[in-house]
């Protein structure tokens, strides 16, 4: 099991949504690229409802919310170890005692206003399940975090670094060692506190979501990767890399 963060989420009504969730017109777009990873093909049409999506990843704080209330255990917790991305190794690892609360395993702890990091599927399902709400589909992570922007390479636009600033906060220099977990000032080497970067950093999507392009795995339904990030991913393929957000 590999601790990605949690997919931010769909509501299951669109009737009295909360200011933390913005609304997604239904729409047609064109989901996947033509020129990237072999898993982005075929480009094919897909049409959407409208919808009401969270406008940031779920927090430490608020899965822990979540568990003080059903007392609920994570796969992680009720296996006893899960995967630990060693980036001086380069490869995954496995780490006795990693969790929800400790994602680099013992020792280590989850600020509470990061985005949660170490669940499974399952456990990001049981949330979104309490919270009223689902995961969203890949189709849909995809479509709110291109945020109006038809056939582009990145949530932004298509090129990584705009005037050379990172607009997202990915993985720098060689993967899978010789580089750095963050294209962010050191302060913010691994994941980012959620609802507190600096606007020139990251920017909000047209749709009101914030940028959703690479850090770490998400909890939709296809596909996971390291709680530290990998590369700038292009928002082709939203639905398995949520961003830290802005």
């Amino acid at each position: 099991m590999i601790g990605p963060l949690l997919a931010s989420l769909v509501a299951a009504a669109a009737t009295s949504p909360t200011p933390d969730v913005a609304p997604i017109p239904a729409g047609t777009f064109l989901m996947g690229s033509r020129d990237k990873a072999p898993d982005e093909a075929p480009v094919h049409e897909i049409t959407l409802a409208a919808f009401w999506i969270d406008r940031h990843e779920v927090t430490v704080a608020q899965f822990a919310a979540f568990v003080a209330a059903t007392g609920y255990r994570t796969d992680a917790e009720r296996f006893g170890w899960s995967g630990v991305f060693d980036t001086a190794r380069g490869e995954w690892t496995r780490a006795d005692g990693a969790d929800w609360r400790h994602p680099e395993g013992p020792g280590s702890k989850a600020p509470r206003d990061e985005p949660v990091t170490q669940v499974s599927w399952n456990d990001a399902t049981a949330f979104a399940r309490w919270a009223g709400k689902r995961l969203p589909t890949e189709a849909e992570w995809e479509y709110a975090a291109r945020g109006g922007l038809a056939g582009r390479t990145y949530a932004w636009g298509d090129e990584l670094r705009p005037g050379g600033r990172p607009m997202a906060n990915w993985w720098q220099g060689g993967w899978p060692t010789g580089g750095r977990a963050s294209s962010l000032p050191t302060t913010l080497a691994r994941t980012a506190t959620v609802a507190a970067l600096p606007s020139a950093a990251f920017l909000p999507t047209a749709t009101g979501s914030t940028t959703s392009s690479a850090t770490c795995g998400s909890g939709a339904p296809t596909g996971t990767k390291p709680r530290t990030t990998d590369g700038a991913r292009p928002a082709t393929r939203a639905g398995r890399r949520a961003a830290a957000s802005a």
